[in-house]
């Protein structure tokens, strides 16, 4: 019984509550114990380095991630637009609908080029272009015409635009659903937002297949986002609150790894899929984002979470099985355990009702909005440059299927990097050195790039070279910023925090998808935007505190103490 090792003057405390499961009991987790507040923390660190427990959880919640690698990056492949040009006509056709001009077709030269078609009239020598017309029959498209969504609905030329709206109404719903998803877990618990998020997006990328056209689409798109992001966010918090800080490194290398190995593996898939119907591609990756339904069942609430809302006695049943899965005496925490226990059941006597903090305290606190304000711009930056490279493969030089494989292999030795810079330096340097990498790189790649000619393709080359390099800074940048964050606010309100932070991630992947046209139009513009907010983000960052080191705070009073 959990009241056996509790005071003998609080046993018939501690079984009313054990009785009730802690249902009706709320608090805003604050106490004093030896002069200094505490934390849950205390209670992961008696239960000492991670074990087969925190392995087995973070296996099955790296399968729960699928569906926020594929959902975000699949449009590289299922977007995919080809080389094209007009569909031809027979040219005496053609020339039928000019008027004042000979009918002598041999004196006209037609060019079928991408968006037009181009008519030169070949008089005595003399060469003139007409007034070019639009593609009448359509376009012909290298591949076939149901690649991808780009083909099967003509999404070029004038309704390029049209085709852009799908990926930015993924980071839409993304914006519109961090939000929701981080109040409701903080209210009702991380595992059954998660379920909740994990059973929809499922649905949504299925039904992606059979969208009869580009605005079903949109909008089936748009709930793939506003679903994956409960996905991603609730992820990372659980990851998070499974650690304590010292150990809280390993959190982001693993999962570093993990959204690598995806992306690879999404590469693959995608390279297998190259001449069949975008259709089957995004059946095959609906039915990968609902192979986490077959595990969610297993992962656990967050005990800190459970602790910090007053369910003590789902909380005790948590820890007993960690110690069991990691070989633990459950003696060895008791006396932790069950301070923090009823030290806190004394202050809910006490106090005889407690706070109930929600997302607008985050706004009340001066210190808060300053570090949410920092933290959603620093995402917006990372995140428009990490996908606004990523969907910009095709425009580097080589073979597109390459580029982004390296792009994720790039990230393997980039995660392991960052988690050894993590473990000497803190989390702040270790972003604002590889914010300041990324911007030199992307320097030299811009003005190679605006250098390298047809006639230069080495500089070309080492223009693509300086960009990979940016994005294996990015990468990191990407892999501490999810461990970062969610460190700066508290148990009550970090699932919160962490999600109206991201929504500036959410924006930055709503401009995303349009680089490639920005690139077509201006192409050294794109490279001129990441330099500019990347290097103002690394100057915001010196603001925000250290928080290596730092246990996770479980009160808005504990972070302004």
């Amino acid at each position: 019984m959990e009241e056996d090792y509790l005071a003998s003057n609080d046993n018939e405390l501690c079984i009313q509550v054990l009785e009730t499961g802690g249902a009706d009991i709320k608090t805003n987790g604050e106490d004093v114990y030896g002069g200094r507040p505490y934390n849950f923390e205390e209670v992961i660190n008696a239960m000492g380095p991670p074990g087969r427990y925190q392995i087995l959880q973070y296996v099955m919640m790296s399968v729960i991630y699928i569906p926020c690698v594929f959902i975000n990056l699949s449009f590289v492949f299922i977007g995919l637009e080809p080389s094209f040009s007009c569909t031809e006509v027979n040219k005496t056709t053609l020339l039928q609908g000019f008027n004042n001009i000979s009918k002598e077709s041999t004196l006209y030269q037609v060019s079928f080029e991408d968006c037009q078609i181009q008519i030169t009239s070949n008089k005595s020598g003399s060469f003139k272009r007409l007034k070019p017309i639009v593609c009448e029959k359509g376009y012909s498209y290298n591949g076939g015409k149901d690649v991808s969504i780009i083909t099967e609905w003509d999404l070029v030329c004038e309704s390029r635009g049209i085709g852009q709206m799908v990926q930015s109404s993924i980071a839409l719903g993304w914006f519109i659903g961090i939000t929701i998803s981080s109040i409701f877990s903080d209210k009702h618990g991380r595992k059954r937002t998660l379920i909740f998020a994990v059973a929809l997006s499922s649905i949504t990328e299925l039904g992606s297949a059979f969208a009869p056209n580009i605005y079903v689409m949109i909008g089936l798109r748009f709930f793939s986002g506003l679903f994956a992001s409960g996905i991603c966010s609730i992820t990372f918090v659980l990851g998070a609150e499974m650690l304590v800080s010292k150990h809280r490194e390993l959190f982001t290398l693993y999962f570093g790894f993990i959204r690598s190995f995806f992306s690879l593996i999404l590469c693959g898939i995608g390279y297998l899929f190259i001449g069949e119907s975008w259709r089957h591609l995004q059946v095959f990756l609906a039915l990968c984002c609902m192979s986490p339904l077959l595990l969610i069942y297993f992962v656990d609430e967050s005990a800190s979470w459970l602790y910090s809302h007053g369910k003590y006695e789902r909380a005790t049943k948590i820890i007993k099985r960690v110690c069991r899965f990691n070989g633990v005496n459950f003696d060895r925490i008791k006396k932790v355990w069950g301070r923090l226990y009823t030290q806190e059941i004394k202050k809910l006597i006490d106090q005889k009702a407690a706070k109930d903090y929600n997302a607008i305290d985050i706004f009340r606190n001066t210190k808060l909005r300053e570090y949410i304000f920092i933290s959603w711009f620093t995402a917006l930056c990372i995140d428009l440059s990490y996908f606004g490279i990523y969907l910009s493969a095709s425009t580097l030089s080589g073979n597109m299927y390459l580029n982004i494989a390296l792009m994720a292999i790039l990230e393997f030795p980039g995660t392991l990097t960052t988690f050894i810079m993590l473990k000497y330096k803190g989390r702040r340097f270790v972003m604002m050195f590889f914010m300041a990498m990324a911007v030199v790189c992307f320097v030299a790649s811009t003005v190679l790039g605006a250098a390298a000619t047809t006639h230069t393709q080495h500089i070309a080359y080492t223009s693509t070279a300086f960009f990979l390099l940016g994005r294996f800074a990015i990468g990191n940048c990407y892999n501490t910023i999810f461990l970062y964050i969610p460190e700066l606010f508290p148990t009550t309100l970090r699932s919160a925090g962490t999600g109206i932070s991201f929504t500036g991630a959410c924006l930055g992947r709503m401009i995303a998808p349009y680089m490639l046209p920005l690139h077509t139009l201006i192409p050294w513009a794109p490279g001129t935007c990441l330099i500019a907010i990347l290097t103002a983000s690394t100057l915001l960052l010196l603001k925000l505190p250290e928080t290596k080191g730092r246990q996770l705070s479980s009160t808005i009073e504990i972070i302004i103490s």
